[in-house]
C-alpha cells in the first residue's frame, strides 16, 4: 500500500510538470475570453496578435437623462454635446398660463375620454374632466318644402361624417288679408281674393261693387257735407245690425262679405244696445262678450273696405231711464275713450254717441251729454262723430236753434220710417242752412219696424237725400220677426242673400243699393234737365217763412247754386237762400235758375190770408 501511494504522488507530479511545459510552448493556444466592450480577448496569458488582444478600456459613466432636456446629468459624462449643463429654476405661476380644454387622445363620436386644462409653460395638468363626444350635425336642404309638399334635409356629422335624412313637413297655406284682384269700376264688378301668402292659392274669391274705405280714405265734414280724403263730396249708404246681444251671429265674415258683395253698401252700423240685457244691463262677462263682438265686426268690415258706425244704441224700450243719454254717461265715457284709443289710427270709424233720446229728454240734456263725451273722443281722434237729438232722433229743429259749438267733424243724425214719416222738411231745412245731417237709421215701413213698405214716401225721401249728398243707413241685418229685418224669420243661413232667403225689405235694399253703387260716379242725364222745385209747407216753429228746395238729383245739391226770383213781389219775395216772405194775397211765380247750366224751374204759388194755399211745379222748355 505504501508503494502505491508513492506511485500516485510521483505520477501527479510528472503530469503537472508536463502541463506547465506545454503552456510555455509558443504554438500552444490560450483560452479566449471575449471582452464585452470590444469583443477581443481579455486573457492575460493571451500571446496572440496584438490587434486581437483587449488592452483594457476607460471606464464609462452612467447615462442619467434630464427630465427637462433629455441630456445626461452624470457628472462623469465627458460628452459635451449631450451633457446637461443644468437649468435655471422656473418660478412661473401655472394659473397664468391656463389653456383651453384640450382633448386627450383621439376621441370620436360616441366615445368617452378625457379633456384637460394644462399649463402652457410646464405642461402641468390643472383640471381634468370626463369627455363624451357627441355628433355635430350640419344640415343641408336637399329639396325645399312648399305649402303642400314636404322637403328633405340631410344632416352630416362634421366629426365622424355620419349622415341621416329627415322629412321637413309642408308649410301649410297662410291666409292673406283680403286683396283686390280686379278693380271695380262705376259700372262693373271688381273681384277680391283671400290668397295664400306663400303660393298664391285662392281660398275665396268674391265680387265687389264698392271699394269705399280703400278708395276714399279718411272722411271729414265740410260745411253741410261729408267729404272724402280729397275733399270731394262722398255719400255713405248701408245697413245696421239689430241689437248685438240678440243677433251676434250676423257678425261673421261670410255674412258681412256676402252683403257687401251683393248689396254694394259702403258702410255698416253695429248697434250696441245699452239696455235690454245690453252693454250696461248685463254682467261683466256679458259686457266683455259684446265688446268682443263689436271689435270682431270692425275687423271684418275693415278687411272688406267698409266704413263702420260704432253705435251707442240707447232706446228706452224697457227702461224709461234709458231714454236719456245721461243715464249711462259714465259707462259711455269709458266705452268711447276705450274705442277711440283702440282705433285711433284707423280712419274708417264713425262714432254715434247716442241713438234715439226720447221721452222727456231735451236737447239741453243731449248737449250736456255730448259735451262730456266728444272731448274724450277728440283726445284720440278727429273722426266723424254723429250726434242724436230728442223725439227719437227726429228733432233737428232744436239742433238748429242751439247747435254744438267748438267742434269739427260733427254731424247731426235723423231717423225716419217712411210709412209714418213723409215730411222731409226738417232734413231739407237743416242741410240747406248748413247743418250736416246723417240718416243713421231708417226704414220704409212703420216706425215699429213692421208693416208694409211705403215706396211712395220712400221714393220721396230717396230724392231728397240723394240730391243733397246725405248719407243713410237702413235698419236692419237680422232674422227678427218685423218687416224691417232683411232675412226671413228664423232662417238658419245668415250668409245666404239670395232673394229666396230675404224678406221684401232685403230684396228692395239689395236692388236699390246695388244699382246705386254700380252707377256711382256716372252721370247719364242731360245737364240741362229742368230742376224740380218743391215748397216746404210745414213752417218751422222758429220761423214765419216758407222755403223752396230742390228735389231733382240731376242738379247741384245746394240752393245757393241757383238764383231765385219772384214774378210779383207784391205777393211775395224770395231771398238768395230760397226763403219766401209773403207780402200780400194773390198769385205769382218763383223762378229758379241753375247758375251753371241755366236750366230753369218754376213754382206757381197762390197766397190767401197771408198763407200759401196752393203751388205747382213746372218748367220752361
Amino acid at each position: 500500500m505504501r508503494i502505491i501511494k508513492i506511485f500516485l504522488i510521483v505520477f501527479f507530479a510528472i503530469c503537472f510538470i508536463s502541463g506547465c511545459k506545454q503552456k510555455e510552448q509558443p504554438n500552444n493556444q490560450h483560452e479566449h475570453i471575449e471582452c464585452s466592450e470590444c469583443g477581443k480577448c481579455t486573457d492575460p496569458e493571451c500571446d496572440g496578435v496584438e490587434s486581437d488582444k483587449c488592452l483594457g478600456h476607460t471606464p464609462k459613466h452612467e447615462h442619467i437623462e434630464c427630465p427637462e432636456c433629455d441630456k445626461c446629468t452624470d457628472p462623469e459624462c465627458d460628452d459635451e454635446n449631450n451633457k446637461c449643463l443644468g437649468h435655471i429654476q422656473d418660478t412661473h405661476n401655472c394659473l397664468d398660463y391656463k389653456s383651453d380644454w384640450i382633448e386627450v387622445g383621439n376621441i370620436t363620436c360616441g366615445q368617452t375620454g378625457k379633456k384637460q386644462i394644462i399649463c402652457t409653460e410646464c405642461g402641468e395638468v390643472l383640471e381634468e374632466e370626463t369627455l363624451t363626444k357627441t355628433h355635430n350635425y350640419i344640415s343641408e336642404v336637399i329639396s325645399e318644402k312648399t305649402c303642400t309638399t314636404s322637403g328633405v334635409i340631410k344632416y352630416t356629422c362634421s366629426i365622424c361624417q355620419n349622415t341621416y335624412r329627415e322629412t321637413d313637413d309642408a308649410l301649410g297655406h297662410i291666409e292673406s288679408d283680403i286683396k283686390i284682384h280686379v278693380e271695380a269700376t262705376p259700372s262693373s264688378l271688381g273681384t277680391k281674393r283671400i290668397e295664400c301668402e306663400e303660393c298664391g292659392h285662392v281660398f275665396k274669391e268674391f265680387g265687389y261693387v264698392n271699394n269705399a274705405y280703400h278708395a276714399n280714405g279718411k272722411l271729414s265734414v265740410k260745411g253741410a257735407d261729408l267729404v272724402n280724403q280729397n275733399g270731394e263730396k262722398y255719400q255713405l249708404y248701408g245697413l245696421s245690425t239689430h241689437g248685438l246681444q240678440w243677433f251676434s251671429k250676423v257678425v261673421n265674415f261670410d255674412t258681412i262679405c256676402e252683403i257687401q258683395e251683393n248689396f254694394g253698401n259702403n258702410i255698416i252700423r253695429f248697434a250696441l244696445y245699452t239696455d235690454e240685457d245690453g252693454y250696461c244691463d248685463g254682467s261683466a262677462s256679458k259686457k266683455q262678450q259684446m265688446l268682443n263682438t263689436i271689435e270682431k265686426g270692425i275687423d271684418i268690415a275693415t278687411q272688406l273696405g267698409l266704413y263702420v258706425i260704432v253705435d251707442w244704441h240707447m232706446v228706452g224700450a224697457e227702461n224709461p231711464d234709458d231714454k236719456n243719454p245721461l243715464t249711462y254717461l259714465e259707462e259711455s265715457k269709458e266705452f268711447f275713450s276705450y274705442m277711440s284709443e283702440k282705433y285711433k289710427d284707423q280712419d274708417n270709424i264713425l262714432y254715434e254717441i247716442m241713438n234715439e233720446p226720447n221721452g222727456s229728454t231735451t236737447w239741453a240734456d243731449c248737449k250736456k251729454y255730448a259735451n262730456e263725451v266728444i272731448p274724450l273722443i277728440r283726445k284720440n281722434t278727429d273722426a266723424v262723430i254723429l250726434v242724436g237729438n230728442p223725439k227719437w232722433t227726429a228733432d233737428l229743429n232744436s239742433v238748429m236753434k242751439d247747435p254744438l259749438v267748438g267742434y269739427e267733424n260733427i254731424m247731426y243724425t235723423y231717423h225716419f220710417y217712411a210709412a209714418d214719416h213723409s215730411n222731409t222738411s226738417q232734413v231739407v231745412t237743416a242741410y240747406d242752412n248748413g247743418f250736416p245731417v246723417f240718416i243713421s237709421e231708417f226704414g220704409f215701413m212703420l216706425s215699429s219696424g213692421d208693416g208694409s213698405i211705403s215706396e211712395t214716401n220712400g221714393n220721396k225721401w230717396k230724392k231728397v237725400l240723394d240730391a243733397r249728398n246725405i248719407s243713410y243707413v237702413a235698419w236692419n241685418i237680422s232674422n227678427s220677426k218685423g218687416s224691417a229685418s232683411i232675412f226671413k224669420y228664423n232662417t238658419s243661413n245668415l250668409s245666404d242673400v239670395s232673394d229666396s232667403n230675404l224678406k221684401e225689405w232685403g230684396v228692395y235694399l239689395k236692388n236699390w243699393y246695388r244699382a246705386k253703387s254700380l252707377n256711382q260716379g256716372e252721370t247719364n242725364q242731360d245737364e240741362n234737365l229742368i230742376p224740380t222745385v218743391e215748397l216746404m209747407m210745414e213752417v218751422p216753429e222758429w220761423s214765419s217763412s216758407y222755403e223752396c228746395f230742390i228735389v231733382s238729383s240731376n242738379h247741384s245739391d245746394s240752393r245757393l247754386d241757383y238764383t231765385w226770383e219772384s214774378t210779383n213781389e207784391g205777393v211775395l219775395t224770395v231771398s238768395e237762400y230760397s226763403t219766401i216772405t209773403i207780402k200780400g194775397n194773390g198769385t205769382c211765380s218763383i223762378i229758379c235758375k241753375n247758375k251753371t247750366t241755366g236750366a230753369i224751374g218754376i213754382l206757381d204759388v197762390e197766397v190767401s190770408n197771408n198763407k200759401i194755399v196752393n203751388f205747382t211745379s213746372r218748367y220752361v222748355e
